[in-house]
């Protein structure tokens, strides 16, 4: 009789142990699947996130060359970032002539990358917390690449004026055909082989304050 007892005992002990081990096992596998699950998530979305400096940088990798001086990358700086303050989607990141990525800077110039890569984080950090005002409020400032020796007005940018572009008639990339708005990249190269970033971009913003 004692016998089946102990019998019965220690059956109920190993039909009690087994759920309780199948159980932690699954609690287990649940939490390793939900974390890996999160990981994959934080992952992918740290991919598809970029930092406000990073695409900066990226815009201005687009733009950089080597007979670029560093007050005319001081003011793409200051218009690109700007620009991504007021509305990031007027970007086309998928654009190699817009925004390139590290990768792609490091392709473009693989001998000189990280002197670049320094000499653009520096301009960055010298412009920083630099911004276009109209009465006294941040406001998007529309660009263009060239103009046709002029720019032209657009009721849709308030106290944004005509103002003459001569130099851009010397510029491989112009075109007596083109309209541009607001301020000339091509115009902004030139005036700053000559003076200081925020005197070349108030050429175009005469009514406006850099500060």
């Amino acid at each position: 009789m004692k016998i089946k007892v102990f019998f019965l005992i220690l059956i109920f002990l190993v039909m009690g142990i087994i759920p309780v081990i199948s159980m932690g096992n699954a609690s287990v596998k649940t939490f390793e699947k939900n974390k890996s699950t999160q990981n994959s998530v934080s992952t992918k979305n740290n991919k598809n996130q970029k930092s406000e400096n990073s695409v900066l940088e990226g815009l201005l990798y687009a733009r950089y060359s080597e007979d670029l001086n560093d007050e005319a990358l001081k003011a793409f700086a200051v218009l690109f970032n700007n620009n991504l303050n007021k509305d990031i989607k007027s970007y086309d990141l998928e654009d190699k002539n817009i925004y390139i990525s590290d990768l792609g800077l490091k392709e473009e110039y693989p001998d000189n990358y990280s002197n670049i890569k320094e000499k653009i984080k520096n301009i960055i950090n010298e412009t920083n917390g630099v911004y276009i005002y109209n009465d006294n409020k941040t406001v998007f400032v529309p660009y263009s690449e060239c103009s046709s020796g002029v720019t032209y007005t657009d009721e849709k940018y308030e106290n944004l004026i005509s103002v003459a572009s001569p130099w851009d008639k010397i510029s491989e990339k112009f075109n007596k055909d083109i309209r541009c708005v607001g301020v000339s990249l091509e115009g902004i190269k030139f005036l700053s082989n000559y003076y200081d970033y925020k005197t070349a971009l108030l050429w175009y913003l005469p009514k406006y304050e850099i500060k």
